[in-house]
Protein backbone atom coordinates (compact mmCIF):
# COMPACT_ATOMS: atom_id res chain seq x y z
CA UNK A 1 0.00 0.00 0.00
CA UNK A 2 1.16 3.76 -1.17
CA UNK A 3 0.44 4.51 2.28
CA UNK A 4 2.96 2.44 4.18
CA UNK A 5 5.89 3.30 1.97
CA UNK A 6 5.43 6.37 2.52
CA UNK A 7 6.16 6.33 6.16
CA UNK A 8 9.30 8.49 6.58
CA UNK A 9 12.22 9.16 8.28
CA UNK A 10 12.70 12.49 8.36
CA UNK A 11 13.83 12.78 12.07
CA UNK A 12 17.30 11.31 10.86
CA UNK A 13 17.70 14.61 8.66
CA UNK A 14 19.63 16.24 11.68
CA UNK A 15 21.95 13.14 11.82
CA UNK A 16 24.65 12.48 9.82
CA UNK A 17 25.10 10.62 6.59
CA UNK A 18 23.42 6.87 6.97
CA UNK A 19 22.21 7.58 9.97
CA UNK A 20 18.80 5.48 10.88
CA UNK A 21 15.88 6.10 13.24
CA UNK A 22 12.76 4.15 14.37
CA UNK A 23 9.03 4.96 12.36
CA UNK A 24 5.98 3.85 12.38
CA UNK A 25 2.63 4.94 10.52
CA UNK A 26 -0.85 3.75 11.28
CA UNK A 27 -3.61 4.26 9.01
CA UNK A 28 -6.48 6.15 11.12
CA UNK A 29 -9.61 7.66 10.72
CA UNK A 30 -10.57 11.54 9.49
CA UNK A 31 -12.41 11.53 13.14
CA UNK A 32 -8.69 10.75 15.21
CA UNK A 33 -7.07 13.74 13.21
CA UNK A 34 -7.07 16.56 15.91
CA UNK A 35 -9.37 19.21 14.23
CA UNK A 36 -6.68 21.74 14.12
CA UNK A 37 -4.99 19.36 12.07
CA UNK A 38 -7.76 19.65 9.13
CA UNK A 39 -8.53 23.00 9.89
CA UNK A 40 -4.96 23.66 8.38
CA UNK A 41 -4.82 21.66 5.67
CA UNK A 42 -8.26 23.27 4.07
CA UNK A 43 -6.76 26.72 4.79
CA UNK A 44 -3.55 25.94 3.17
CA UNK A 45 -5.40 23.53 0.43
CA UNK A 46 -8.92 24.28 0.09
CA UNK A 47 -9.63 22.45 -3.40
CA UNK A 48 -7.54 19.55 -2.16
CA UNK A 49 -8.96 16.33 -1.64
CA UNK A 50 -7.58 13.40 1.36
CA UNK A 51 -7.83 10.16 0.15
CA UNK A 52 -6.04 8.83 3.55
CA UNK A 53 -4.86 9.53 7.28
CA UNK A 54 -2.17 8.40 9.28
CA UNK A 55 -0.85 8.81 12.57
CA UNK A 56 3.27 8.98 11.98
CA UNK A 57 5.40 8.01 15.19
CA UNK A 58 8.92 9.44 14.49
CA UNK A 59 11.12 7.87 17.75
CA UNK A 60 9.28 9.78 20.49
CA UNK A 61 7.38 12.47 18.56
CA UNK A 62 3.74 11.90 16.67
CA UNK A 63 2.79 13.28 13.24
CA UNK A 64 -0.23 13.47 11.36
CA UNK A 65 -0.35 12.42 7.82
CA UNK A 66 -2.76 13.05 5.09
CA UNK A 67 -2.00 11.90 1.59
CA UNK A 68 -3.75 13.52 -1.22
CA UNK A 69 -4.50 12.92 -5.31
CA UNK A 70 -1.64 15.57 -6.10
CA UNK A 71 -3.97 17.75 -6.96
CA UNK A 72 -4.06 21.25 -5.46
CA UNK A 73 -1.71 20.24 -2.37
CA UNK A 74 1.72 18.07 -2.77
CA UNK A 75 0.83 14.19 -2.53
CA UNK A 76 1.84 13.71 1.26
CA UNK A 77 1.77 16.55 4.15
CA UNK A 78 2.71 15.61 7.43
CA UNK A 79 1.29 18.07 10.40
CA UNK A 80 2.27 18.50 14.08
CA UNK A 81 -0.54 17.79 16.33
CA UNK A 82 -1.05 21.48 16.88
CA UNK A 83 -1.61 22.00 12.89
CA UNK A 84 1.72 22.75 12.00
CA UNK A 85 2.79 21.67 8.37
CA UNK A 86 6.21 19.50 9.22
CA UNK A 87 6.55 18.61 5.82
CA UNK A 88 5.72 18.16 2.17
CA UNK A 89 6.17 15.08 -0.57
CA UNK A 90 5.14 14.91 -4.27
CA UNK A 91 6.08 11.85 -6.12
CA UNK A 92 8.09 12.33 -8.94
CA UNK A 93 9.45 10.36 -12.11
CA UNK A 94 13.05 8.80 -10.70
CA UNK A 95 14.22 10.64 -14.11
CA UNK A 96 13.71 14.30 -12.81
CA UNK A 97 15.58 13.80 -9.64
CA UNK A 98 18.93 15.59 -10.14
CA UNK A 99 21.03 13.51 -11.61
CA UNK A 100 23.64 13.72 -8.64
CA UNK A 101 20.68 12.23 -6.37
CA UNK A 102 19.92 9.58 -9.16
CA UNK A 103 24.01 8.30 -9.56
CA UNK A 104 23.89 8.65 -5.43
CA UNK A 105 20.72 6.48 -5.15
CA UNK A 106 22.05 3.63 -7.22
CA UNK A 107 25.31 3.14 -5.36
CA UNK A 108 23.05 3.21 -1.91
CA UNK A 109 20.84 -0.07 -3.64
CA UNK A 110 22.75 -1.34 -6.91
CA UNK A 111 20.60 -4.68 -6.85
CA UNK A 112 17.31 -2.68 -5.89
CA UNK A 113 14.17 -1.85 -8.11
CA UNK A 114 13.09 1.27 -7.91
CA UNK A 115 9.25 1.98 -6.39
CA UNK A 116 9.14 5.45 -5.50
CA UNK A 117 10.74 8.89 -6.28
CA UNK A 118 9.70 11.83 -3.84
CA UNK A 119 10.60 15.44 -3.67
CA UNK A 120 10.63 16.28 0.11
CA UNK A 121 10.39 20.06 1.98
CA UNK A 122 10.89 20.27 5.26
CA UNK A 123 12.16 23.16 6.95
CA UNK A 124 12.27 25.10 3.82
CA UNK A 125 15.00 22.24 2.76
CA UNK A 126 14.65 20.09 0.26
CA UNK A 127 15.44 16.32 -0.31
CA UNK A 128 14.98 13.08 -2.33
CA UNK A 129 13.61 9.78 -1.28
CA UNK A 130 13.95 7.38 -3.05
CA UNK A 131 12.37 3.82 -2.14
CA UNK A 132 13.58 0.53 -3.56
CA UNK A 133 12.30 -2.94 -3.38
CA UNK A 134 15.25 -5.44 -2.34
CA UNK A 135 15.07 -8.81 -1.44
CA UNK A 136 11.37 -8.70 -0.49
CA UNK A 137 11.67 -5.95 1.52
CA UNK A 138 11.36 -1.82 0.77
CA UNK A 139 14.79 0.32 1.42
CA UNK A 140 14.01 3.94 1.94
CA UNK A 141 16.01 6.13 1.49
CA UNK A 142 16.87 10.18 1.48
CA UNK A 143 19.59 12.51 -0.05
CA UNK A 144 20.30 15.86 0.20
CA UNK A 145 20.87 18.23 -3.28
CA UNK A 146 24.13 16.96 -3.19
CA UNK A 147 23.87 13.74 -3.14
CA UNK A 148 24.84 12.94 0.16
CA UNK A 149 23.18 10.05 1.83
CA UNK A 150 21.59 11.71 4.51
CA UNK A 151 19.21 8.24 5.98
CA UNK A 152 18.50 5.13 4.84
CA UNK A 153 15.77 2.21 6.63
CA UNK A 154 14.62 -0.96 5.85
CA UNK A 155 10.40 -1.41 6.36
Amino acid sequence: MRNNILALVFAAVVGGSGCTTTSSETPIQESQVPAVVLTAFRKQFPDARIKSHALEQKGSRTFYELATDGKGAPHSLIYTPSGELAETEIEVPFAQLPAVVQEAAKRASPMGTIELAEIAQKKGKTYYEVHFKENGRTLETMFDPSGNLVSKKYE
